[in-house]
């Protein structure tokens, strides 16, 4: 079996040391240049210090049965690591099979990062893909304490995900930065020499996302009415989520260039580059909105302008719904009240105008009915009793003698 160790070194006793016996064993004890105290054992004839490499270092039994040693890192888990997968070649080896390259275990995470970025961009990946699948891998390497590919464990970002920092999050959330990590390693193990013998997550089971633990919902219209009159110059920019179903992050990037308010049906051509499906999708603008954004459009805009300069930040948007408009933040139902069910709203007026599935499904921009009717629809806006009120009787009490006779008399 594998084991780790470190080599030792004689240098002379340091001027000044103090001489002690600890445990039956005589120590040097002395200053180093940083002022700090050190400790090392004597040799045995007491003349010299022994002290200890930095590094790691690692015996095994390689290929061809013979004992080898080798150099491993400053990083006891990453040596540990690395020892194990020696060993595993090894045996591997003697049985014919393919090997890895031992020495990538201990490569600075970082640079294994930057590799795979560059490897995405090669493929044809978005700016904006390639920031969030940076972002996401560095906060788990720095929340887990990954400074190399051989320190990566299930067991590390499992607790990190458990922490109660990220109880709050959805599980498509925890699983996103699963199998970011997933996909990040999958891509060190499928080198041409691979960097890893194999995924250290592969196994951890995904999170439950059939449990909605940040659920939306729509606004009604006095609630919309409230807004309006509390949010000010923000309520065009709320005004054009609810009457489009675009994302905070779409509004951003939207210019007055895609912005049609003269055609004979007006309308948002938005670009592929400026939606989350990285579509060419067109948004129909109801007359409504259309006399909203004429009012909001400066007299000189230029096409390369954003329609909306200044998107309203988080904290600002809740305090105009939850202290401005005095609406509840989250409702009876433990239901948000965030930037997103703007989108909500969006959908399920839709479907309170009677508009086909199909063509709500258009202006919603989604591809699947299961998304817009289950996620996007707040079916608690809907007037259940009306509805049952018009389905037909499904049976009438047949009318016998005595009725008939009652009612001729």
């Amino acid at each position: 079996m594998a084991s780790i160790f470190r080599q030792t070194y004689k240098r002379p006793i340091p001027p000044g040391a103090e001489i002690v016996t600890r445990k039956g064993v005589r120590v040097a004890r002395w200053k180093d240049r940083q002022n700090r105290t050190q400790t090392a054992p004597l040799s045995e004839d007491g003349t010299k210090v022994v002290l200890e490499y930095r590094c790691w270092y690692i015996a095994y039994i390689g290929p061809d049965g013979d004992r080898v040693t080798k150099q491993g890192f400053t990083d006891r888990t990453a040596t540990e690591e690395l020892a194990r997968n020696l060993e595993r070649n090894a045996e591997r080896a003697r049985a014919g099979m393919e090997v890895f390259d031992e020495t990538t275990v201990g490569k600075p995470f970082g640079d294994a990062l930057n590799a795979w970025i560059a490897d995405l961009e090669r493929r044809g990946k978005s700016p904006a893909y390639r920031y969030n699948m940076r972002l996401l891998m560095n906060k788990m390497a720095d929340g887990c304490g990954w400074r190399t590919l051989g320190s990566i464990r299930s067991d590390s970002l499992q607790t990190w995900l458990s922490k109660p920092e990220r109880r709050g999050l959805s599980g498509r959330t925890l699983n996103q930065y699963l199998e970011t990590a997933r996909a990040f390693l999958n891509w060190c193990c499928d080198q041409r020499l691979p960097w890893l013998p194999g995924n250290p997550l592969e196994r951890i089971e995904p999170a439950d996302e059939s449990v909605k633990v940040r659920e939306k919902r729509a606004l009604t219209l006095p609630e919309l009415e409230r807004l309006r009159k509390a949010s000010g110059k923000r309520w065009v920019i709320y005004l054009a989520a609810a009457l489009t179903g675009l994302r905070r992050s779409e509004l951003k990037r939207l210019l007055w260039g895609d912005v049609r308010l003269d055609a004979e049906r007006p309308y948002i051509q938005l670009r592929a580059a400026a939606t989350k499906a990285r579509r060419d999708d067109t948004v129909p603008i109801n007359p409504e909105l259309q006399e909203a954004l004429r009012a909001h459009r400066p007299r000189d805009a230029q096409p390369d302008q954003h329609v909306f300069p200044h998107i309203p930040k988080y904290a600002t948007y809740k305090k105009d719904v939850e202290e401005r408009a005095k609406i509840p933040w989250r409702d009876a139902q433990n239901r948000l009240a965030s930037f997103h069910c703007l989108r909500k709203t969006f959908a399920t007026y839709l479907a309170l105008a009677d508009v086909p599935i199909r063509v709500a499904m258009d202006m919603m921009r989604v591809t699947d009915a299961k998304l817009l009717t289950g996620v996007y629809t707040d079916a608690k806006l809907f007037n259940t009793s009306a509805a049952a009120e018009r389905l037909p009787r499904l049976h009438r009490p047949e009318e016998g003698p005595a009725g008939r006779g009652a009612a001729a008399g």
